[in-house]
């Protein structure tokens, strides 16, 4: 199946020949070096991998290695296995240089890497959420150059760690295939090594605050309860009206004289936390704490609301930290990537605050969640909370699959509600499991249920948008084989009173607030 050479080049690679699959027989063995040159340091981490693993899978073959973090994954381009290794340094790191080393085998394959296959939406009312067939990308397959073209690539961010502020340095490996040679190179030993610089002070040293309400001037009276209920429990919290920041702040539109006042908190009083106390005015566009938009140039979805911008607000540029403006390419359109691509900004992506939003849209709305909240802190105990329960079905069954790819027996919902049920039970909590396929999940009236017994976390896997959720009957033929979990109009029927778990929901379109 498999045969190699001893090829020279600028990465030692080295050939072997295996019959059959091969198997992990080596283990792992990681080595982490500290060295000091003259005011600079050198951080050295090396890695010995576990011998890949080669699974056909039809007419092609699929590759992987214990020690794979991730898949590359493009539409009709090979499948490719990634190494991941995440470094952190102070904030205020100066990184002069990244370098990585790779030891690679060369296998020579009798079958091509099997291609990605494409995105696709899950909708609860059309038939797409099937997995149609992918043509493999002629540029790709057809050439004999690497595919990816380099071996390993880095990124360096600004973000949080255990509330502290540092530097993130993100380092993927790859192995390279060259499909017109039906040879695939995979890394053996990974040797990176990174030269900095650390901070002559400390920055972000400021500790006066933990937490910024932002909210309209409408409802900060009504929320003071709620400031003084943190303060009374250790977590110091100040409030800033949207109209103060809208007036004291330069920025380009209001959401980005929002980020200036949070850079300005992190600064001047040390938060870590924000809290957007507001959402739509009312039933119409206009907003009490805006939200800030993607901007896809997607047919079916040209932009989303992302709190994430509020909380992204620094980068990594030219060895300085410098403000997240959302706009690298400066044409004034933020988070922007433009259908083909020759229009995108690069984003850190790292969150330098913790940020959670209470959309309000009307005061009286206010009081009931500032009650709730302090109730919650104040009230919660083991005896309701350590119960948890999870909600499943088969989120992808015949109904969606008009390709006649779709696998019966395999019930999306339910393996994704299991994993975080095992995830739960370690931590201590029990679990109920309301699965389509065990008559546990049918209708409504299970979920209120659950929530009515009390429970401290819940996890729904399935199909939602802001008004419904639900998931499909074991292999159902039709639309009309669906479990309804709930709708808008069900919230009056839960009685659980104080007892507030965390809920988590899997959909398209859930908690769409705007």
């Amino acid at each position: 199946m498999f045969g190699g050479k001893k090829m020279k080049g600028k990465m030692l690679i080295i050939g072997i020949v295996v019959a059959g699959f091969l198997v992990s027989t080596i283990l792992p063995v990681e080595s982490f070096i500290q060295e000091n040159y003259g005011g600079n340091e050198i951080k050295t981490f090396s890695i010995s991998l576990s011998e890949p693993i080669f699974e056909e899978r039809g007419e092609y073959l699929n590759v992987n290695i214990k020690e794979t973090s991730s898949f590359l994954m493009e539409t009709g381009k090979p499948i490719i296995p990634v190494i991941t290794k995440v470094f952190t340094f102070p904030a205020g790191t100066e990184i002069m240089n990244v370098d990585v080393n790779c030891k690679l085998k060369e296998y020579k394959l009798q079958k091509k890497i099997e291609p990605s296959p494409s995105p696709v939406i899950l909708s609860v009312d059309e038939k797409e959420g099937v997995i149609p067939d992918v043509l493999p990308d002629e540029r790709v397959y057809n050439s004999e150059e690497f595919y990816p073209s380099t071996p390993y690539e880095y990124k360096i961010g600004v973000g949080l760690k255990d509330e502290k502020h540092v530097l993130y340095v993100n380092v993927k490996c790859y192995a390279q295939y060259s499909p017109a040679r039906d040879k695939i190179y995979i890394p053996e030993r990974i040797e990176m090594k990174i030269k900095y610089k650390p901070p002559e002070e400390l920055l972000f040293t400021a500790d006066e605050y933990d937490m910024l309400i932002i909210t309209d001037e409408k409802f900060a009276s009504q929320l003071q309860p709620l400031i003084d209920h943190k303060n009374s429990i250790g977590i110091r919290t100040v409030l800033e009206t949207t109209q103060e920041i809208y007036s004291n702040y330069n920025g380009r539109d209001e959401p980005e004289k929002i980020k200036y006042a949070i850079k300005d908190a992190i600064e001047k009083w040390g938060i870590t936390y924000v809290l957007l106390a507001g959402g739509r005015k009312g039933q119409t566009f206009d907003w009490y704490v805006p939200e800030r938009r993607s901007n896809n140039d997607a047919d079916f979805e040209s932009g989303y609301a992302s709190d994430l911008y509020y909380a992204d607000i620094y980068k990594y540029d030219g060895g300085k930290i410098k403000f997240e403006d959302w706009d690298s390419n400066g044409n004034g359109v933020f988070a922007e990537f433009s259908r083909w691509g020759e229009r995108k900004d690069v984003m850190d992506y790292y969150p330098d605050v913790y940020v959670g939003r209470l959309p309000f849209r009307y005061s009286w709305e206010v009081d009931i969640v500032v009650n709730k909240i302090i109730t919650y802190e104040n009230t919660a105990d083991d005896s309701w909370f350590k119960k948890a329960f999870v909600v499943g079905g088969d989120t992808s069954p015949p109904a969606r699959d008009e390709y006649g790819n779709i696998r019966r027996g395999i019930y999306e919902g339910e393996m994704v509600a299991d994993v975080v049920a095992e995830n739960l039970q370690k931590d201590g909590f029990s679990v109920d499991k309301l699965y389509t396929s065990q008559g546990t999940f049918s209708n409504y009236e299970d979920i209120v249920n659950a929530f009515d017994k009390g429970a401290g976390f819940a996890y729904l896997s399935g199909h939602g948008n802001p008004g419904v959720w639900g998931n499909f009957w074991p292999d159902a033929e039709t639309e009309e084989e669906f479990s309804l979990g709930f709708t808008v109009f069900d919230i009056w029927k839960y009685s659980n009173g104080a007892k507030l778990p965390v809920v988590v929901v899997g959909g398209c379109h859930n908690a769409q607030f705007n």
